[in-house]
Order: structure tokens, then C-alpha cells, then sequence
């Protein structure tokens, strides 16, 4: 089995859907492992408020044209300020549109901690409840759709980055040598 290792979203942006109450401040800012954090702090951030909708598309995954996927590993690093309200996972999906959720949400409500952690979602066999292609892993719609939600009073939660990495195995290739008198079939991967 191959996989893409880790990718980072190119194109993030935020979806305000009913009953959530406060966007994300500097949301762009989950597209690299840089300490830089996007967040909501929000004195209006209290329990049981829920952030926008946090969109991450455009990955490049680049798995090959045909290949099996074979799972999908989605990690995300978080926190929550210490001495203030706490926050939890409400929503971790996929989407193959960057709109419409796939599969099965992987958030279990985790609390998040009170220093930076990376916490992991679906895994090298886990497809998350749905069929996946090459052409819909790679296309720039694919990522994933993420939402926290405060747990106490005056909640402040962070979040350094949101990465994928894809597990798959190659399509099988036949290469024909000319052995002199005949061919000579040689299977295996390119």
C-alpha cells in the first residue's frame, strides 16, 4: 500500500449553517503546521454554541489515475485556553463538492486539551463510510468540514492546522518485453 503523505489545504473558508453562532477568526490559517492559529475567542463563544462551518479544500492530493483507495487519515491539531470556557469536536466530515458531507462524522465530542494536540480521524483503512475514486480524492473540491463547539462560558478555541494523507494501492500494469523469439509478460506496479 502507497499513500500521499501529508497534504495541507490550499483554499479554506468559512460556512455559516443554522444554529451556529460565531465564525472563526483567521480561518486561512489551518493550512500549514506554523503555530499560527485560527480561532474564536468570542466573550459570545458559551456552551452550547457551535462555530461555523470551516471548509478545507483544494489538497493536491495527487494519487495515481485508477488507483484503490484504501483509507483516509485526517489530523488535526487543537486547543483550548486554559482558564477559559472549554471546547469540543461537533463536526469532522468529508466532502467530495467542499459542500455536501460524506460518510460518517468522525467526531466523537472530544474535549479538546489545554495545549496544542494533534488528534487523528479515520486512519490508513478506514474510507469513513463511503466509496471513494482517484478522480474525487484529487479533484480541489475534496477536504474536509469541520466545526467545534463551546462547552462552558466564554469558550477560546485554536486550531493550527487540518491535514490529510490517503491511503491507496496502485492499479496493477502488464509491461510486454520483447524477449527475441515471443514476448515475455512482466507483471507488476509502475
Amino acid at each position: 500500500m502507497a499513500d500521499t503523505g501529508v497534504k495541507y489545504p490550499a483554499t479554506v473558508s468559512t460556512i455559516q449553517e443554522t444554529g451556529d453562532d460565531n465564525d472563526w477568526v483567521t480561518p486561512a490559517e489551518v493550512v500549514s503546521d506554523n503555530a499560527v492559529y485560527a480561532n474564536i475567542i468570542a466573550a459570545s463563544f458559551d456552551a452550547p454554541d457551535t462555530s461555523y462551518l470551516l471548509r478545507a479544500t483544494n489538497f493536491s492530493m495527487g494519487v495515481p489515475a485508477g488507483a484503490t483507495i484504501n483509507g483516509i487519515l485526517v489530523e488535526i491539531e487543537r486547543y483550548y485556553a486554559s482558564g477559559q470556557g472549554r471546547c469540543n469536536d461537533y463536526d469532522v466530515n468529508l466532502t467530495k463538492n467542499g459542500s455536501v458531507r460524506v460518510g460518517t462524522d468522525k467526531s466523537t465530542g472530544a474535549i479538546f486539551t489545554t495545549s496544542p494536540a494533534i488528534v487523528s480521524f479515520g486512519g490508513a483503512a478506514d474510507l469513513w463510510g463511503a466509496t471513494w475514486t482517484a478522480t474525487e480524492i484529487n479533484a480541489s473540491t475534496f477536504g474536509v468540514l469541520y466545526k467545534m463547539q463551546a462547552t462552558d462560558a466564554n469558550a477560546d478555541g485554536f486550531v493550527d492546522f487540518i491535514r490529510i494523507t490517503v491511503y491507496y494501492t496502485p492499479t496493477s500494469t502488464t509491461y510486454y518485453q520483447n524477449a527475441g523469439e515471443g514476448n515475455t509478460t512482466i507483471a507488476g506496479n509502475p
